[in-house]
C-alpha cells in the first residue's frame, strides 16, 4: 500500500484545491435563495454549523492523510471540492 507522499504532485494539487474551496465555503456560507430568505437568526445559525462541519472535514482530510488513507482522503477532497464548486455561480456571477 501506497503512503501518502508529499512530494507527489497531483496529491499535492488535489489538497491545496480542496484547501481553496474550504475557503470559498468558510467565506460564502450560507447561500441564500430568493424563493426563502433567511433572517440574521439563521445566517449565524447555519454560517456556525457550516463552518464547524467544514473545519471537521479538512480535519479528517489531514488525518486520513497522516495516516495514508488516500482513497478516503481523495473522497473526502472530492466532495468539499463539489460543494465549492456549487457555490461558484451564486457567489462570484450572483445567479438568480
Amino acid at each position: 500500500m501506497r503512503h501518502f507522499n508529499f512530494f507527489d504532485l497531483k496529491a499535492n494539487y488535489v489538497f491545496i484545491f480542496s484547501c481553496f474551496s474550504f475557503l470559498i465555503i468558510w467565506i460564502f456560507s450560507p447561500i441564500e435563495n430568493e424563493n426563502k430568505k433567511l433572517s440574521v437568526e439563521e445566517t449565524r445559525q447555519y454560517k456556525r454549523i457550516c463552518r464547524i462541519l467544514s473545519t471537521i472535514i479538512m480535519l479528517l482530510i489531514i488525518a486520513f492523510q497522516i495516516v495514508g488513507w488516500n482513497k478516503i482522503t481523495l473522497s473526502f477532497e472530492t466532495a468539499i471540492i463539489l460543494v465549492a464548486v456549487t457555490q461558484i455561480p451564486d457567489v462570484f456571477f450572483n445567479v438568480k
